[in-house]
């Protein structure tokens, strides 16, 4: 009886471990998404500001570290995020600081999200 009484433990502590990790791997982002996301914020104040140099310069550097995530790991998010501040860059360069600045948005907008990291969802 008592060995039944194990499993039942072992067993829900094994369905509570795998709901954390769930709910972990949500949340959790690498550094490398984290900077991509701090600088593609960083991007879209520069361009409410109407700082247009300094939101392409942000705008890259974001880019950047979101294509070192990526070598890391698959991610949709990561390559729809890099799509976006690809094209606020390409934005930027034109003169286009509203446009640029949506496009950043965008970026943070993926980033930011709740989805995890290595959904490879289209």
């Amino acid at each position: 009886m008592l060995s039944m009484r194990i499993i039942a433990a072992l067993l829900a502590g094994l369905v509570f471990a795998s709901g954390a990790y769930a709910q972990m791997s949500l949340k959790d982002k690498s550094p490398e998404t984290a900077k991509a996301l701090k600088l593609a914020q960083e991007a879209v104040a520069a361009g409410k500001q109407g700082q247009l140099e300094a939101l392409v310069a942000k705008a890259e550097e974001a880019k950047t570290q979101a294509n070192i995530a990526q070598k890391n790991f698959t991610s949709f998010n990561l390559q729809s995020a890099a799509k976006y501040l690809d094209e606020a860059v390409i934005e930027g360069k034109k003169g286009g600081t509203e446009a640029a600045t949506a496009k950043a948005q965008a970026a943070v907008e993926v980033l930011g999200s709740s989805a995890p990291e290595d959904a490879n969802l289209p």
